[in-house]
């Protein structure tokens, strides 16, 4: 039961900031030109056709939105710019696929940073130095470990007063959203009940079991022999423990598992969590049996499983409710999110030429 989006609140500053610094695509000089009469606004998951006359000083256009250009050049400044960043992350058969993905969302960020500028710009929203200051610090903050503010300006090729202007826009856009998108929005009890009775499937515990082993493990570079002394000591360890031997010291003796420090105690885990074999296992035996032991790729086990327990519908208690209610208040707020960002489409003139 998880949003498949952010909540748009102060993270979605911080989220639209990394966006728009990492996908730039519309210098802040850029001569607005005005989209020709005649051809018709289309939106940016439609790519124009051949239908679509390009004159010719749109021939270099990818899109234009309000007079506002996304150039060839740009887009493709933009795109090898961020491949270059996820190239050593991407494996070789996947880059033009990837590549695909990341020229599409820079269209479709240059959209939305399009119109959310000239509606903040219309509205005379501003941002005062603080709240840029605070968001700078916020960014700051989001950093990877060891990554400085300056170093992180100049992978984005921006300087620390461009980086400012991106921000100080970043804010604006962000008080703009917040004043169209509920920060609270109400939930009724009977939206809760509704969501439970509709979505049962979501509220089912797996099948679980709390067990304990203890393990002698193998290493890749033994031998035949080896293995067969390592079963053995595995097979007189579990003999001891069916003559009544206490499984918690004797795990704390012989484990070759961190758990042996908590008497082999695994905790609980959910059906298919393990190696297979240790799964299979477990989730056959019966509650407080020794089990055989079994190998697996860590090596020996005895495994001895203190609970078992099917799976089951968890109860409608108000922490369930809780969470059904936070679960809906996103959906409502990410509804209201995707309303706003198609009135201001439908209002605008968003012509895509190319991709």
């Amino acid at each position: 039961m998880h949003s498949t989006r952010k909540r748009h609140d102060f993270i979605f500053c911080i989220f639209l900031i990394l966006g728009l610094i990492f996908f730039t695509a519309c210098d802040s000089n850029q001569a607005k030109t005005g989209t020709d009469k005649g051809t018709s606004a289309v939106t940016p998951q439609a790519p124009a056709t051949a239908e679509i006359p390009i004159p010719p000083e749109m021939a270099d256009a990818v899109v234009v939105v309000d007079g506002v250009k996304l150039t060839k050049t740009m887009l493709e400044r933009d795109l090898n710019a961020k491949m270059d960043m996820l190239k050593s992350q991407v494996p070789a058969d996947k880059l033009n696929e990837v590549r695909n993905e990341v020229k599409t969302k820079i269209i479709d960020n240059f959209i939305m940073r399009t119109l959310f500028a000239n509606e903040v710009n219309k509205l005379n929203i501003s941002a005062s130095e603080k709240e840029v200051t605070d968001a700078i610090n916020k960014l700051k903050e989001s950093l990877p470990p060891k990554v400085t503010y300056d170093e992180f300006l100049k992978k984005n090729k921006l300087t620390r007063e461009q980086a400012k202007e991106e921000i100080r826009l970043g804010v604006r856009i962000e008080k703009y959203v917040k004043s169209a998108v509920p920060a609270n929005p109400k939930v009724t009890d009977k939206e809760i009940n509704d969501f439970y009775r509709k979505n049962k499937e979501k509220f089912v515990m797996p099948e679980s079991a709390h067990a304990r082993h203890i393990l002698i493990k193998t290493n890749p570079e033994d031998d035949e022999k080896t293995l067969a002394e390592k079963k053995a000591k595995a097979e007189s360890i579990r003999k001891e423990l069916l003559a009544g031997a206490d499984f918690a010291q004797m795990a704390e003796k012989n484990s070759d598992c961190p758990s042996s420090q908590a008497g082999g105690d695994l905790g609980v885990f959910v059906k298919g969590q393990m190696v297979k074999a240790f799964d299979d296992a477990a989730f056959s035996q019966k509650e407080k049996e020794i089990g055989p032991v079994i190998k697996t790729q860590y090596g020996y086990h005895i495994i001895q499983v203190l609970k078992h327990e099917g799976p089951k519908t968890m109860a409608f208690n108000e922490e369930i409710k809780g969470k059904i209610s936070a679960y809906l208040r996103m959906q409502k707020q990410e509804q209201a999110y995707q309303t706003l960002m198609k009135k201001l489409k439908e209002k605008a003139n968003i012509v895509v030429y190319s991709s």
